[in-house]
């Protein structure tokens, strides 16, 4: 009796962990290549990797980053915030077109093959492509810059990602 009391109490546990697991921002504080944020100015920066013709994640994720910038009045608060075009058919101009559609202040690049490979490694992305067919995490990354290199401070999944929660983490 003791004994499957312990195996339901932990199965439970288990369980929890699983479906929970997505819902906690990941924490990091390891350092990552970021040739495309700028080496001046805010010392904060908000990376999404996604693409411009994403339905799902990436327009509710850019509209909660343009959320941010309308509602901070202190333009000197504001991060850095650059939209990381992963879509291999797509160029630096479209992902800057697609990012300035959403705010101004917001960049755009284009991460060709060879740097999307080491992008994947820093940020840890899972990014497939097939064609037009893209599946990527929707991950939000809040970096810092700490004696001119960039860290992560912070993983948002979409599922944690809101305009509360980052307003707290920066503000």
């Amino acid at each position: 009796m003791l004994k499957s009391s312990f195996m339901v109490l932990l199965l439970c546990l288990l369980l929890g962990i699983i479906f929970g697991l997505p819902f906690v921002p990941l924490e990091s504080n390891r350092t990552v290549e970021a040739p495309f944020l700028e080496h001046s100015g805010s010392d904060k920066a908000v990376v999404f990797f996604g693409f411009s013709h994403c339905g799902g994640v990436c327009p509710t994720t850019l509209l909660i980053l343009k959320s941010l910038l309308d509602n901070t009045t202190r333009q000197s608060q504001w991060p850095q915030v650059v939209f990381v075009d992963i879509d291999e058919n797509s160029s630096t101009q479209q992902a800057q077109t697609h990012a300035r559609s959403y705010h101004s202040a917001f960049s755009g690049v284009h991460a060709k093959a060879g740097s999307l490979a080491q992008l994947s490694r820093d940020f840890g992305l899972n990014i497939q492509q097939n064609g037009e067919q893209i599946r990527h995490q929707g991950r939000t990354y809040l970096l810092a810059r700490s004696q001119q290199q960039w860290r992560i401070v912070k993983a948002y999944n979409p599922e944690t990602f809101d305009f509360k929660t980052l307003q707290d983490e920066l503000y």
